[in-house]
């Protein structure tokens, strides 16, 4: 593995010190990736037993994206975002992309597990919705919201900012 760059395999989703050691990852899932991951692997057996392997044991690949700001299009990308609620500014999270439409936002709440929600037109979004904000008013001790705003440093491909308000939809 060259210098600085690493990939993870696991069912899960990168945690909250991945994100400490890089800001936006991604999860291998198209072809038009794997030149991309070929040069970050510094060999091609490196990639087939980082890659090729888990992906057949049915493990995820996550690996992360080096760039100052303006990111590659990539089909699944996880970038750390500031995250602002009623009375609370600078939480810390990541912002979930599917084709560069943010979906959810996952927020790290200190000795609590995380919690996400998501964009009120997501199919599990308004059972799972309540339930996150539910815990984040009792965490945080603030009133039930409907809204998330978010902001990151970074921009996706086509140079939209990524950043903005997500609605929840009723809670």
């Amino acid at each position: 593995m060259k210098e600085n760059t690493y990939i993870i395999n696991c069912p899960k989703f990168p945690s909250k010190v991945d994100f400490e050691n890089f800001k936006v990852w991604c999860e291998w899932y198209s072809p038009d990736e794997t030149d991309y991951l070929k040069g970050i692997c510094s060999t091609e057996q490196e990639f087939e037993e980082k890659i090729i392997k888990p992906s057949r044991e049915g493990k995820e690949n996550y690996y992360p994206l080096l760039f100052e700001t303006k990111l590659p299009y990539r089909e699944f990308t996880y970038i750390l975002v500031e995250i602002v609620l009623p009375t609370h500014s600078n939480l810390k999270g990541y912002a979930s992309a599917v084709e560069e439409e943010i979906v959810s936002i996952t927020i790290w709440l200190e000795e609590k597990e995380d919690v996400s929600v998501y964009r009120e037109d997501r199919l599990v979004a308004e059972e799972e919705n309540i339930k996150a904000v539910a815990v984040l008013s009792e965490v945080l001790n603030i009133p039930k919201f409907n809204q998330i705003r978010y902001k990151s440093d970074f921009l996706f491909s086509t140079k939209k900012p990524i950043m903005g308000k997500m609605n929840l939809g009723n809670i």
